[in-house]
């Protein structure tokens, strides 16, 4: 058994030595901003996004503005909390767009956001967490039990990040086969991001806005209209 784990060990040290990060953890710093890129794999050292990389980054940062672009397909849990941990006890302003997806444990980190912006082409994908196990019976039922604790501890953040319903939010993770995804106006609808970024056209401007904001808006104007139209 010990010439196993040696063997492995071995392996292990060969491939991160040999392997090329694909940087899609990748921070850049200017102006009192701090500039993240989030696309790959949460936790994955192989896939250049580890955690404990992530965390110092931010943490080492003593400006007021935090800009995260998420495009990722999750990862582990509680690599996320880490990442969601350092973020919500930082200072500074930080501001998420997702730009592709934002699934599992992406929603995670994407929800310390002060302000989530979704992109209309994006999807936004919330799921019950997921384990390998191996092992005798105690194990696998105490491996189920350490996810639904993780369950529960995610389905209490998305709550208060959304405004919507725990019940909500663990029927929304256990969806019909595994999970919900939502497109980028959904989750804007359903309160995990704040702001919709429009898709381009001809005339548009490029510039975000919140979707609710601008119902909002609409039917102010709308009312105000109809009054100043009475005879």
């Amino acid at each position: 058994m010990r010439n196993i784990s040696q063997f492995l060990a071995t392996v292990s040290e060969s491939v991160k030595a040999n392997v090329k990060p694909n940087l899609a953890f990748n921070a850049t710093e200017s102006d009192d901003e701090l500039r993240v890129l989030l696309h790959g794999v949460i936790g994955d050292e192989f896939d250049g996004m580890d955690s404990s990389s992530l965390v110092s980054t931010i943490s080492e940062f003593s400006g007021s503005t935090i800009r995260m672009d998420i495009n990722t397909p999750g990862g582990s849990v509680f690599d996320a909390m880490s990442v969601y941990n350092a973020l919500v006890m930082h200072d500074a302003e930080v501001i998420a767009d997702v730009t592709g997806t934002a699934y599992s444990a992406g929603t995670i980190v994407a929800s310390a956001a002060d302000t989530i912006r979704i992109s209309a082409g994006a999807q936004w994908m919330i799921h019950r967490a997921w384990a390998i196990a191996a092992g005798n019976a105690p194990v696998m039922r105490e491996s189920a039990l350490m996810l639904e604790r993780a369950d529960d501890q995610i389905a209490e953040l998305l709550a208060e990040r959304s405004g919507n319903d725990f019940e909500v939010i663990v029927d929304w993770m256990s969806g019909t086969i595994d999970g919900t995804t939502f497109t980028g106006a959904e989750a804007v609808d359903q309160g995990f991001a704040d702001e919709l970024i429009p898709l381009k056209s001809k005339n548009s401007t490029g510039k975000t806005i919140s979707q609710r904001r601008f119902y909002e808006v609409a039917a102010q104007v709308c009312w105000s209209r109809l009054k100043n139209s009475r005879v």
